[in-house]
C-alpha cells in the first residue's frame, strides 16, 4: 500500500516539475494595464522574437500595432485609448512558429 502511494507522489511531483518548467521557461511575458484614459500593453522578450502584432479594441474601433525583430531582454510598450476589451496578440518566433491569444 505504501509503495502505491509513494508511486503516485513521485508521478505527481514529476508532473508539477514539468508544468513549472514550461511556465517559467516562456519566451515572453506580457501584461495589459489601464491607467487613466490609456491602455498600456507591455511585452518582455526572454528570447528573440521575429514579430509581434497587437490589435487593441475600444468601442467599435480597432487599432493595430506591429513590431519586428525584438531581441532578448527588450521590453516594448504599446499605448492606445483605454478599453476593457481584451487585446488580440500574435507572436511569431524565429522559426516561423506563430501563437495568437488574448490579453
Amino acid at each position: 500500500m505504501i509503495e502505491i502511494i509513494l508511486g503516485f507522489v513521485i508521478i505527481f511531483s514529476l508532473l508539477v516539475i514539468v508544468v513549472l518548467f514550461f511556465i517559467f521557461n516562456r519566451p515572453y511575458s506580457c501584461s495589459r494595464k489601464i491607467k487613466g484614459k490609456e491602455t498600456i500593453f507591455t511585452l518582455d522578450a526572454k528570447k528573440d522574437i521575429a514579430s509581434v502584432d497587437i490589435v487593441g479594441k475600444f468601442g467599435n474601433e480597432k487599432i493595430k500595432f506591429q513590431r519586428k525583430d525584438i531581441k532578448k531582454g527588450e521590453q516594448i510598450e504599446f499605448v492606445y485609448p483605454a478599453s476593457t476589451e481584451p487585446a488580440s496578440v500574435t507572436i511569431e518566433m524565429e522559426k516561423g512558429k506563430t501563437k495568437t491569444f488574448e490579453v
